[in-house]
């Protein structure tokens, strides 16, 4: 499992890579902490939700799955997301002499292909529990 530390240097890495202004410290476990506090608010409603329908404990179990599920998700693709931002500087920091314009499109693909892959939509699984039944 990944953790914050690597995350911190993969955000430090992109940030280098791509502006000139310098990386604040601890900026992408701030970013991670939203999301995550974020999705802890969307599972305590759902858990609400369920206690006052009387559902069984199986589905609140299914809450905190899906709760620490996301976590995971979202440590590793913001993990993927910084490390593909960092593997091909911006023309503003590589200048263009020689700029790797090939690397840079399969760059930007991929990073398309991250942001299809947001595990968003497990949230989005935690907030219908409890609504539709």
């Amino acid at each position: 499992m990944l953790d914050l530390q690597v995350l911190e240097q993969n955000a430090h890495r992109a940030k280098e890579a791509n502006s000139f202004s310098d990386y604040k410290e601890g900026s992408a476990t701030e970013e991670y902490r939203r999301y995550c506090e974020s999705a802890e608010q969307a599972a305590e409603h759902a858990r609400k939700r369920l206690k006052e329908m009387n559902a069984p404990a199986e589905r609140s179990e299914k809450v905190d799955y899906l709760l620490e599920r996301y976590k995971v998700k979202k440590l590793e693709w913001l993990n993927d997301v910084y490390r593909n931002r960092a593997s091909v500087p911006s023309i503003m920091i590589a200048g263009p002499s020689n700029f790797p314009v090939h690397k840079k499109e399969k760059q930007i693909a991929r990073e398309k292909s991250l942001y299809e892959k947001d595990p968003e939509y497990i949230i989005e699984k935690i907030r219908g529990i409890g609504i539709d039944s």
